[in-house]
This record gives C-alpha cells, structure tokens and sequence, in this order.
C-alpha cells in the first residue's frame, strides 16, 4: 500500500470538508492566534456564554469520533469500510 498518493487518502471527503479542515489547520498553525482564541474560548466558559454549537462544528467535529460510545463506533465503523475500499482501489 502507497501512503504517498493523497487523492486516494482523501477521496472520500468533498471540497467543503478539505477546505474546512484546511482553514482550521491553517489557523491552528499561527501560535499566537491559538493562545488568543484558548483565552476567548476560556473566557466564553467562564461567562457561561453558549459557544459549545461553535466548539462542535468546528474542533470537535474535526478531533473528535464522536460525543457518545456509539457515535465512535459508528465513526470507526465507516473508516474502516474506507480504509478497506482505499486498500482494494490500489491493488
């Protein structure tokens, strides 16, 4: 299996995830733009301001498998449908 070919590794997402993700990595990559969103984010909390919808869509949706044992089970479920469909794309 080549793990060099990324259009096979990410042929499963469409262009709105790739360029979400994208955007999300490139703001993540500014260190004083992290440390300034954590304060806010810290902020919001202790304000008890709802931006747990905001957290969702964005990090979590990114970083996590999901909010329960079954969402996870789901998630890893499809990925490994995935990976098996990728591995057999590249025989």
């Amino acid at each position: 299996m080549e793990f060099k070919n990324t259009e096979i590794a990410f042929r499963h997402l469409n262009n709105f995830k790739l360029k979400k993700a994208y955007f999300l990595f490139l703001l993540i990559s500014y260190h004083r733009l992290t440390k300034i969103g954590l304060f806010f984010i810290q902020l919001a909390f202790l304000l008890k301001i709802p931006i747990g919808w905001l957290i969702k869509i964005t990090i979590f949706d990114q970083f996590c498998g999901g909010e329960s044992a079954k969402n996870v089970k789901k998630k890893l479920k499809s990925y490994q449908n995935l990976i098996l469909r990728l591995y057999l794309t590249t025989l």
